[in-house]
Parts: C-alpha cells; sequence; structure tokens
C-alpha cells in the first residue's frame, strides 16, 4: 500500500461515505492517511478495497496507546475479510503496545470478537432538528488563543485518553482543513483563560455538529455545558449550509445523555470500541 495514491485512497473513502451517509475515519485518523507509516492499503484488481489506520496516542505517565480504524468496502464486508484488515493494521502497532480497535458496522464487531476482542465502551450518535434558542453565554474563540483552548480541554477530558491528548501540532492541523470556523468554536472565560468550550464542525452533507464540548472542573456545575451546547447549535442553525445538529456522545455518559435529550437530541447510531481481553 504504500504506492497508492492518496487520491486513490480519497476516492475509496468517497464512495465509502456515498454508501454509508458518513466518514468512515474519525478527524483524528483522517489527518494522518497521508502518512504511509501508519496505513496500510488493501488492494483487488488495482482498486483500492480496504484501508485500516493506527494512530498512537500520548499518555500521561505511560506509553502510547494505539487506536486502530478500519474502512472497508460495503460488497466485502464479511467477517473473514475484515478480520485479514484488522490483523494488517494491527501490524502497524508496536509489539506489547496498549491498544483499541473502533468499529461501527456488526461484520467487524464480529471479526473482532473472533479475533479476541471485547468491547469496552460504546459511543452514540445523536441528532436534532432546529431550531434551537441561543443562550448567548458564549463568544467565538480568537486565533490567539489556541494555548487556552488545549489547556481547557486536557482539564475537561482528563481521563479520556484520545480526546484529552489534543496538543498544538493536532489543533494546527485541524486550523487548516477547511472546514475550520474559529467563529464555530463558542467559548466562555474564566479567571483569564477558557472555562469552557463547544467547539462546531460542518459536515458537506448539511450535518452540523457539536464536535467537541467540554467544561474545565473548576467551572462545572454552573450550567455551562447546556449553555454552550445551545450556543453552539444556534450558531450551526445560523447557517443555511446546516440542516440538522448531531454529535457523538459515550455510552455510559448518563448526565451528557440526560443534557442532550434535554434539547431534543436522540440516538440514531452507535461506534464501539474494542480491546483485547486479557
Amino acid at each position: 500500500g504504500l504506492h497508492v495514491s492518496s487520491e486513490a485512497i480519497e476516492a475509496f473513502l468517497s464512495s465509502v461515505h456515498d454508501h454509508d451517509g458518513d466518514y468512515p475515519l474519525s478527524e483524528a485518523k483522517a489527518l494522518r492517511i497521508d502518512r504511509p507509516e501508519t496505513r496500510v492499503v488493501i488492494e483487488e484488481d488495482g482498486k483500492v478495497v480496504a484501508l485500516g489506520v493506527a494512530v498512537p496516542h500520548p499518555q500521561d505517565g505511560s506509553s502510547d496507546h494505539w487506536s486502530i480504524e478500519v474502512a472497508v468496502e460495503p460488497s466485502m464486508r464479511f467477517p473473514t475479510f475484515e478480520m485479514a484488515v484488522v490483523e494488517a493494521a494491527l501490524d502497524l502497532v508496536p509489539r506489547g503496545t496498549r491498544h483499541s480497535v473502533w468499529s461501527n458496522r456488526t461484520t467487524l464487531d464480529h471479526a473482532l470478537e473472533r479475533l479476541g476482542y471485547a468491547r469496552a465502551r460504546r459511543l452514540l450518535y445523536l441528532t436534532v432538528e432546529p431550531p434551537i434558542p441561543p443562550s448567548d453565554v458564549s463568544r467565538p474563540l480568537r486565533g490567539d488563543e489556541f494555548p487556552s483552548l488545549i489547556a481547557a480541554n486536557a482539564d475537561a477530558f482528563s481521563g479520556h485518553r484520545e480526546a484529552a491528548s489534543l496538543d498544538l501540532e493536532e489543533l494546527t492541523r485541524l486550523s487548516e482543513q477547511p472546514w475550520f470556523d474559529l467563529d464555530g468554536i463558542r467559548v466562555v472565560d474564566a479567571d483569564g483563560g477558557v472555562a469552557g468550550f463547544c467547539w462546531t464542525k460542518v459536515h458537506p452533507n448539511g450535518d452540523g455538529e457539536v464536535y467537541r464540548i467540554g467544561v474545565t472542573e473548576a467551572a462545572r456545575g454552573r450550567g455551562l455545558g447546556k449553555a454552550l451546547l445551545l450556543d453552539g447549535y444556534a450558531y450551526l442553525f445560523s447557517r443555511t449550509d446546516v440542516k440538522r445538529g448531531t454529535l457523538w456522545v459515550d455510552g455510559g455518559n448518563s448526565v451528557a445523555l440526560d443534557l442532550y435529550r434535554s434539547v431534543g437530541m436522540s440516538v440514531t447510531r452507535y461506534s464501539s470500541e474494542f480491546e483485547p481481553q486479557t
């Protein structure tokens, strides 16, 4: 797969997106498909039919935790082929390193179970229709506030290995993406820094996503989470290209689920994280 062009990979991912209605890789993985050392590409008759991406996430006081995602041509989604793709992607991960694999389809779930993996957690995908009334407590992030956003993110997501690992390099790469919009990152202030944020993203299909939302530990209990959520969706729905609101949430986070349902959101699909059974 080292010789495969980025255009061929993007064409494959685009065709999977067209079939599924959703981009097959998370943002953290999509940013790294141009790096041959983090990807494995499987071809058949000169056409890309599968892609595996493995990305290390630095952890406090320990070695990296690797996260793997795989995209497979819809007509080839049967467990034996899914197993082969996962095993090829696992070869990208250093031996003995902690890792997990993400799945959003039953064929991959079955393949991972056959390989000795078990579901560790499930992320739920929620949607909401406009309109959403704003709370008007937030303002847009400024271009010179990346360090404050990174610090607030690390505080808000301490204990969440992937979400907490956002650093200046990754944020800078995200800021270079066509969808990046400073006005769409709503923040509230406290004690000279960012106390909470609602980071939004508009997808080409008209979905307006709350890409990431967090409140620092010191600022919790003031209702900022709901206020930021309302402001995020109100901003998204103020744009003519946004038709509905979306977000992902950990299925075990009952407090967040209650909050999202309180503004009219409902679950429409899921993604599961699998870890090797010890």
